[in-house]
């Protein structure tokens, strides 16, 4: 019930005390139901959003894991229009720009090997025809020592070369073995 108080403008409200209980029951009621349903839809919200993130993260974590055995032969493939999907695209990259290195050495290594068994097998042909020089310089010339010492000297420093070319061949070998391996241990852990 309304009713004025004097001449002032104060309106007076008369209700009942059960009308005031039953309505703070019910604005307590209503409240505790919608507290549990944002409750309820924030951890929701958590959950959707804490695996959206999450899951594409431990996909990185595998693809590092994979590419540290090796094997640059998996593409990663996150389609995200984030920041994660940044970082996926610059692991993807990553794994390119690596695997275009190793190809690199490979044929670097494999050009460096036939380069230095060219070299080799020159060098110990010339050695040869400089032993069969000296031979028949010497057997020509037997009163000429400075000549055969001259010939010497040259057969000496081809020797000397022959050995240097030898080392540069077996660190090519060696350098295209350990690419070998390396390549391979990318092709087991694929297979495993």
């Amino acid at each position: 019930m309304i009713k004025h108080v004097g001449i002032s403008n104060w309106i007076y409200i008369d209700m009942s005390a059960k009308f005031i209980d039953h309505l703070q029951k019910w604005i307590m009621t209503v409240s505790l139901i919608l507290t549990a349903v944002m409750i309820v839809i924030g951890i929701v919200l958590a959950l959707f959003i804490g695996n959206r993130m999450s899951k594409p993260l431990h996909r990185l974590v595998q693809y590092t894991k994979t590419f540290s055995t090796g094997d640059l032969s998996q593409s990663v493939n996150i389609k995200r229009e984030d920041e994660i999907g940044v970082l996926a695209d610059s692991f993807e990259e990553m794994r390119k720009n690596l695997s275009r290195i190793i190809d690199n050495v490979r044929e670097k290594s494999e050009a460096i090997h036939h380069t230095g068994q060219t070299l080799l097998e020159s060098f110990e042909e010339l050695a040869q025809a400089s032993k069969q020089i000296a031979m028949s310089t010497d057997e020509e010339a037997k009163g000429s020592e400075e000549r055969a010492n001259h010939i010497d000297r040259i057969s000496n420093m081809m020797s000397e070369m022959s050995i240097a070319i030898s080392n540069v061949d077996e660190q090519t070998k060696l350098i295209k073995n350990l690419t070998d391996q390396t390549s391979q241990q990318g092709q087991v852990q694929i297979i495993v």
